[in-house]
């Protein structure tokens, strides 16, 4: 299987961010659900009806095989995600929420204009093949109900939404579409293939997310034409899983139909910094100076084992056994560019990204 880095976040060159993309968790339970309806609680959306924010679904255990999207709700001042096919929401249904402060979201409505059967051309500025999209149904704007599954391609001119199965979209409906930065985050990209098939799902063989049960990323289908060869549809609700066998991530079809080959999936990762278990989020690890020359210099709140190095494209460029709490590294040799540096302390393990001069 191959994993394509097109673009990795720039490090942090100061201790805070003035823009950073932030995703977590979400969980439908019995006190937050309501019908087909389950309330998301998060200080970053409630009360603010122009969030940018996306969102997938997320197995752990519990299936919902129906189509979701988004909506405001003005008495609760609170976002929410729902079935659009008004089944009941199942207590338990796990969603991936992605806010993007970095990352640009637009909000898109088909009209007569833009749409012609299945297909929906968006009208955003500086889009093109290249550029990674993700995607939710947005009911506000003109409460259309929208139960659709839908991909994204580009047609050589504009990149545009269209509906996996082939079926016109509702006139008015509406979408919150974020052009995914790779600033704060991790873009990527997973062709299906013989050797990542296993049965409906797709594994996503990736060193940042290999062994990392709680990595938080959202995903989208791309359809093809402009640097994607293949053009295969999707035509179901998906969502993304775990494998405690393989300790890899990987994405499903809820209807557990066989998942088809050549299917070309982009996933962009929130970088925060700490992708790795809970546990490990009190690992404190500094890096200096960054961009770096020469001498990489690392400072740890507890004893150092090892880093790995990798370049854009996943692949393994420099490791080291560390021993102390302080340490310093020679990285003279690699090329110029960007990098992720895996760091595995007494603590626990945490990413951070470096520039190489």
């Amino acid at each position: 299987m191959k994993t394509i880095y097109t673009t990795l976040c720039l490090v942090l060159l100061t201790l805070t961010l003035t823009a950073q993309d932030k995703i977590y968790v979400h969980t439908a339970t019995l006190e937050n659900t309501s019908g087909q309806i389950t309330f998301i609680n998060h200080p970053d959306l409630n009360g603010n009806p122009s969030a940018n924010v996306v969102f997938s679904q997320h197995w752990d255990g519990v299936f919902n095989d129906n189509p979701t999207g988004l909506y405001y709700d003005v008495p609760t001042n609170s976002w929410t995600i729902f079935n659009e096919n008004l089944a009941a929401m199942p207590a338990g249904a796990k969603f991936n929420i992605y806010i993007a402060d970095d990352s640009q979201v637009y909000t898109h409505i088909a009209t007569a204009a833009n749409t012609s059967g299945n297909i929906t051309n968006l009208d955003i500025p500086g889009v093109n093949s290249g550029t990674y999209l993700f995607y939710s149904n947005y009911w506000n704007p003109n409460q259309v109900y929208n139960p659709l599954v839908y991909g994204n391609y580009f047609n050589g001119t504009v990149r545009a939404l269209y509906v996996e199965d082939g079926v016109g979209i509702p006139m008015g409906a509406a979408f919150k579409v974020m052009v995914g930065s790779a600033v704060s985050a991790l873009p990527a990209t997973f062709t299906s293939g013989p050797g990542n098939i296993d049965g409906a799902a797709m594994m996503l063989d990736d060193p940042i997310l290999n062994g990392n049960p709680n990595a938080t990323f959202v995903y989208a289908h791309y359809w093809g034409i402009g640097g994607v060869p293949f053009q295969v549809s999707l035509p179901h609700n998906t969502g993304i899983f775990y494998n405690t066998t393989t300790n890899m991530w990987g994405i499903f079809n809820q209807d557990l139909t066989p998942f088809p080959e050549n299917v070309a999936i982009d996933v962009i990762i929130a970088n925060q910094d700490v992708l790795s278990t809970p546990e490990f989020n009190s690992v404190e690890i500094t890096l200096y100076p960054n961009p770096v020359q020469d001498i990489l210099h690392i400072n740890a709140s507890s004893t150092l084992k090892s880093i790995e190095i990798h370049n854009l494209l996943g692949q393994l460029v420099f490791e080291k056994s560390l021993s102390n709490v302080t340490e310093s590294i020679d990285v003279s040799t690699l090329v110029s560019g960007q990098y992720i540096t895996k760091i595995t302390s007494e603590e626990g393990v945490i990413y951070k990204n470096i520039i190489k001069k």
